[in-house]
């Protein structure tokens, strides 16, 4: 019993079936955006290294 008349409590777990289906779905687009975006990142940084190498081989033959 509580020492508060009016609080019930917590109360029980939900069961498993409860609202997984939804949670489990959200967690499917939150994935596969992520996994987007990681590769979106990917190809940024090669094209970024790409560019690094090339402007210092310019700047290389420029130089000699």
């Amino acid at each position: 019993m509580s020492m508060y008349p009016g609080h019930r409590g917590m109360g029980g777990v939900p069961p498993a079936n409860s609202g997984g289906g939804r949670l489990n779905e959200l967690l499917d687009q939150i994935r596969a955006e992520f996994e987007s975006n990681l590769r979106q990142t990917e190809t940024y940084d090669h094209q970024s290294k790409s560019c690094c190498i090339l402007q210092l081989r310019v700047s290389i033959a420029s130089c000699g």
